[in-house]
């Protein structure tokens, strides 16, 4: 303090507000420096994050003052071309541009605007799912223009996942109920088939002894329509179900399908099938797949009709052919109508079957280029239906996974 001994009280006090200079200048440095570094520090966070920012300016015409690279990448429009541009400006598509004010002023109106899992097309035209979040920004300062910050996060990948989990986990579901069901459907039949065997064995009586070979027979046909569920739906499942496409007779398929399904016919039921007057369609499409969808509509429709008849037939509707199996049976529920073919459905629980045969049928027939359905009414019959087009196999070869 000695030094300052010989200081006038004016050049004391002088001395004092020169240092006071100093240090309020040494603060103002230090933090412009921190403000610099924040600044920094928040520019490097933004250009690096994976959400495309833009803010706008709401009173300059909605003009971009702020566009990150995560925006650049998405949008694929470049930060110059976007800072200072209007939406009208920056997108080509005029819809896309007034679509995007129209949500702006929503924003305004409201504070905020959020929406998830939303389809965005980006200006390339392709599709990504996203989260929006858009966000009013109020400038403290009297009479200045308020911010508008949007915020889109591309969340395509992880819906993606989320979808193939929920499929995992379906796929599991339905694999632990095809196990149980089957084992339950495969016991059935081979209970009947070792138990009437033994007392086949048994049997002196030459009429108990014909009971138990049919008993034994339509067991062991069970049994065997069972496997080849199984096996068909097992092939599908992993992509290795073959289509042999080729010029076939669709009248031929058909007559020989009834043929072999009138042997299972009871007495009180007709097989109706008027080849004479129906047309010769000639088809470039599986004969095999045509007639294994056949056989479990026309087997189906026996099961449910004990009395009346059945009929199949078929007629050409612009560029396909339409195949009608027809029976006056038990009929379908309209509530259940919408599930018939789904995987594992079984309308009568106490009938024996895997619940996969129409599930088989819709897989083949829309692998075919087709379509099938179903109009029935209940105590009164069904008519199952499914088309196949008339084109050449060229033309639809490409709708069709060849393995």
């Amino acid at each position: 303090m000695e030094k300052y001994d010989s200081y006038t009280r004016n050049e004391l006090i002088a001395r004092i507000e020169c240092l006071e200079v100093d240090l309020e200048k040494a603060g103002r440095v230090q933090d412009q420096r921190k403000i610099n570094f924040l600044n920094i520090l928040m520019e490097t966070i933004l250009s690096n994050i994976d959400v495309a920012i833009c803010v706008k300016d709401v009173f300059n015409g909605f003009k971009c003052i702020y566009y990150n690279q995560a925006a650049e990448r998405f949008l694929g429009v470049k930060i110059s071309d976007a800072i200072g541009k209007t939406d009208f400006e920056i997108f080509s598509n005029s819809r896309r541009a007034h679509e995007i004010r129209t949500e702006d002023y929503y924003t305004i109106k409201n504070e905020r605007s959020v929406k998830y899992g939303v389809e965005y097309e980006k200006p390339n035209g392709e599709i990504r799912v996203v989260n929006i979040v858009r966000l009013l920004i109020t400038n403290p300062d009297p009479g200045a223009s308020p911010l508008l910050l949007a915020m889109i996060t591309d969340v395509t990948e992880q819906r993606q996942n989320e979808i193939d989990l929920l499929k995992a986990q379906e796929s599991d579901k339905l694999m632990n109920a095809f196990i149980a069901n089957m084992s339950h459907e495969i016991r059935t039949p081979l209970n009947a088939i070792v138990g009437f065997s033994r007392l086949l064995t048994e049997a002196d009586n030459l009429e108990e002894r014909k009971e138990f070979m049919s008993i034994i027979n339509n067991n062991c046909d069970l049994l065997l329509q069972l496997i080849d569920d199984i096996l068909v739906f097992s092939k599908l499942e992993s992509g290795t179900f073959h289509y042999n496409q080729k010029e076939v007779e669709l009248r031929d398929i058909c007559q020989e399908v009834c043929s072999s399904q009138s042997l299972k016919i009871t007495s009180s039921v007709k097989l109706l099938y008027d080849k004479e007057n129906l047309p010769s369609i000639l088809l470039y499409t599986d004969a095999k797949r045509v007639e294994q969808v056949l056989l479990n509509l026309l087997s189906n429709a026996i099961k449910c009709t004990s009395e009346g008849q059945i009929s199949l037939t078929y007629k050409i509707e612009k560029d396909f052919v339409r195949i009608l199996v027809t029976d006056t049976g038990i009929g379908i529920p309209e509530e259940k109508q919408k599930c018939v073919f789904e995987r594992f459905i079984k309308l009568d629980s106490f009938k024996q079957g895997t619940g996969l045969g129409l599930s088989i049928c819709k897989t083949i027939v829309e692998k075919l280029g087709g379509e099938i359905g179903v109009i029935s009414k209940y105590g009164e019959g069904s008519t199952f239906w499914f088309t196949l087009p008339l084109r050449k196999y060229e033309e639809i070869e490409e709708n069709i996974d060849l393995k």
